[in-house]
């Protein structure tokens, strides 16, 4: 089977060619805009190009900046009807084809066909796929496996996580995933809706160590993602930026926790974290509802107001203590002196009587007042 590569500014030109060309033994891959797919090419290694764009003069600056990249893959340049000048422009830099739309969907099927060879699925060593799995999801791709009865070896990348699944004669045998049971590494690889697939067919016989057959293993992929999915319902969306809360106490956290919320500390996303998070996801967006409702996690906004209410705490604290420091200094000098052990009775009272004698009227000593008033600029502020 062969790969052929999608560029395009719209996605419903990739989608066009899946709905009324699904049936060549073709597998379309949507490549975004160039850029993104010259960065992408050398994993998708694919067998044609397809540059799709109406505006000729923006086409012609696509051919230039893909021949540049000397990818050495042939590339086919699609666009509306063009004039005779235009379409030997485009020959003349190299193009294997022209389709210039509209064209009947028979014509454009025998012309894409003629790139298919003549030996393109002779054998079941010629059989292989790779593409990004925005495309094709992993159940998808165990079907594959099984309708085409292969041995050999799925593997699957999302970031820096990379997996695999053997299978034997289209059944499912065995997978890995870090260190977790095959089981648990298949549930978790059905969740990665992004990223990247290729297979690697072989003639080993893998061991087995799965013992439900695929069936089984679909039902519990589904079962999986579907408690994902109603788990992110209650979320915020996932594009929508999280921040930790800026009080929390990471000290206090067992490491799962702390682990977690140092992630949105600076501020992250659903989509990005799942898209970096190497663990089992149900559990940990299980615990995202509680933080949400606890206050732990919050949106921008609410995390901007608790800056600020954390930051007047913290001066209001600060005056707090000044103030504190002036009345406990003051009320050390005004405090009575009680006597020594070995002073009298009599002589400390005569001391209090001279004290209140030469006490100056005039002086302020109505502390109380004071912090009524401070209190009250406190509130004001």
């Amino acid at each position: 089977m062969r790969d052929f590569l999608i560029v395009s500014h719209n996605e419903d030109h990739f989608h066009l060619f899946n709905q009324h060309l699904g049936h060549l033994p073709v597998h379309f891959s949507w490549g975004g805009e160039l850029g993104d797919a010259l960065e992408n090419i050398p994993i998708e290694n694919p067998a044609i190009v397809l540059l799709i764009n109406e505006d000729f003069q923006e086409l012609t600056q696509w051919v230039d900046a893909y021949i540049v990249a000397e990818t050495e893959i042939p590339f086919i340049c699609c666009s509306g009807l063009l004039q005779k000048e235009k379409r030997l422009e485009l020959w003349k830099k190299g193009a294997a084809d022209l389709f210039c739309f509209p064209m009947n969907r028979k014509e454009l099927e025998y012309r894409l066909k003629s790139f298919l060879g003549t030996d393109t699925d002779k054998g079941p060593d010629r059989w292989e796929m790779r593409g990004r799995l925005e495309d094709l999801n992993l159940i998808d791709l165990i079907h594959s496996f099984e309708e085409g009865n292969k041995n050999g070896v799925l593997h699957l990348q999302k970031g820096a996580q990379r997996g695999r699944i053997e299978f034997n004669k289209g059944k499912i045998v065995n997978a890995r995933l870090a260190k977790r049971d095959p089981l648990e590494a298949i549930e978790v690889m059905a969740t990665w809706f992004y990223g990247r697939f290729w297979t690697q067919l072989d003639k080993e016989k893998h061991t087995k160590r799965i013992l439900l057959d695929n069936q089984q293993i679909i039902l519990e992929c589904l079962n999986h993602i579907n408690m994902q999915y109603r788990l992110l319902a209650r979320l915020p969306a996932e594009n929508k930026v999280l921040y930790a809360s800026p009080d929390l106490d990471y000290e206090e956290m067992g490491p799962t926790n702390r682990n977690v919320l140092l992630l949105f500390k600076e501020g992250n996303t659903i989509q990005k974290f799942l898209e970096n998070y190497s663990e089992k996801s149900i559990p940990v967006l299980e615990r995202m509802i509680q933080w949400i409702k606890d206050g732990w996690l919050l949106d921008k906004d609410a995390f901007e107001k608790k800056l600020k209410q954390l930051q007047k705490e913290k001066e209001e604290s600060g005056i707090r203590k000044m103030v504190n420091k002036i009345f406990t200094k003051s009320d050390k000098k005004s405090a009575p002196k009680h006597p020594d052990s070995g002073e009298s009775s009599k002589q400390f009272e005569e001391e209090e009587m001279a004290v209140s004698v030469t006490r100056r009227s005039y002086l302020f000593n109505q502390y109380s007042t004071l912090d009524d008033f401070i209190q009250a600029l406190e509130e004001l502020s």
